[in-house]
């Protein structure tokens, strides 16, 4: 799973920037079976319960204080929880 994200539509030239940069990442690394994804709170929340089921294998942000602006390093122990990492 990707996600990139700018906090204005001022923003939005480099919110393609990031983008790009995460499909790059992905082919370089092998990453074959991702998707994008836009997190509203419904869509954050049901990230979190797809981690936990194990539909969601791997997060792979652009910036990690945008998927969460506080507590990255408890996202990253939940997922470590949930066997494996971030």
């Amino acid at each position: 799973m990707l996600y990139a994200r700018v906090s204005t539509r001022n923003h939005r030239p480099d919110l393609l920037h990031q983008v790009a940069a995460l499909e790059q990442y992905c082919q370089q690394h092998g990453a074959r079976h991702w998707e994008r994804i836009k997190l509203s709170p419904k869509g954050f929340k049901q990230l979190f319960e797809d981690i936990e089921v194990g539909k969601v294998r791997q997060v792979i942000v652009a910036h990690k204080d945008r998927l969460v602006r506080f507590g990255f390093e408890w996202f990253a122990e939940f997922c470590a929880r949930h066997h494996w990492g971030s």
